[in-house]
């Protein structure tokens, strides 16, 4: 027996009706977005913080993949599709919007953005008919971090033409945005321009081929490192962050950027 069959056998153990995990049973779809949400997030720690060779990371992602399986599992209860289908018809998917891959008459691409473009308009080609440009942006889940979808957004955007040429073009608009922040007439005003100014950078970074969410993911994380090793060589001299001065933190930050 392979890994995954196991994995779907044991699912089904869990959620027998006679023998299986009371708790497990208890679960819906909906009752088990939280739990999606955690370990998508501790998953994406370890691959921040971790090598894919340590153990934790691989269990991190083998915990993302249980939780696919377990709602797998309840549709197959239902009897409208199963693990294996579900799997077959990604497969399918994948192979479809691919043809410089797996068509050996199609055309081939060196360049990662050309991919995504032909991606989009594959995608939009098959549901020809079904959304306009506009339902195509409003389709991105609200749900998604801000920024995360500021960006898709952006990616949505420029698969019907509308897009900056390249990165510099939107540093001017970077620039103009924060010049609006600086003029702005009240606080109302300002929050909406500084809104602005996250979205335009969140299409710098699509345009440089960066996640922003893993860019602030990661600056937040050195920050709390550093905030840490500041904390340390205060203690050492029998000091509280909170005993010195802005200059004297600003020197300690300094410090430990080293």
């Amino acid at each position: 027996m392979n890994g995954t069959q196991k994995l779907i056998n044991t699912m089904r153990q869990l959620r027998d009706p006679k023998h299986g995990c009371p708790w497990d049973k208890a679960q819906t779809h909906k009752t088990l977005i939280p739990y999606f949400f955690e370990e998508l997030h501790e998953y994406q720690e370890a691959v921040l913080e971790e090598s894919p060779q340590s153990a934790h990371f691989q269990e991190e992602l083998g915990d993302l993949l249980f939780q696919i399986a377990f709602h797998a599992q309840l549709l197959e209860e239902a009897q409208i599709t199963s693990f294996d289908q579900l799997a077959s018809k990604v497969a399918d998917k994948l192979i479809r919007r691919h043809p410089h891959v797996f068509d050996p008459n199609a055309e081939r691409f060196q360049d990662a953005s050309a991919v995504e473009k032909q991606w989009e308009q594959r995608k939009q080609k098959e549901k020809s008919g079904q959304k306009t440009a506009w339902e195509s942006l409003k389709k991105i889940p609200a749900s998604m971090g801000a920024l995360a979808r500021a960006q898709r957004i952006g990616e949505k955007a420029a698969s019907f033409g509308f897009d900056w040429e390249n990165a510099t073009q939107v540093l001017a608009k970077v620039a103009e945005e924060i010049e609006e922040i600086n003029s702005s007439q009240n606080e109302a005003e300002a929050q909406e321009e500084f809104g602005d100014l996250l979205f335009a950078l969140g299409q710098y970074a699509r345009k440089r081929g960066w996640n922003a969410e893993t860019c602030v993911s990661q600056c937040n994380q050195k920050f709390v490192s550093r905030f840490r090793a500041m904390e340390e060589k205060s203690t050492k001299v029998g000091l509280q962050l909170t005993d010195l001065s802005m200059d004297e933190l600003e020197s300690l930050w300094q410090s430990v950027k080293v």
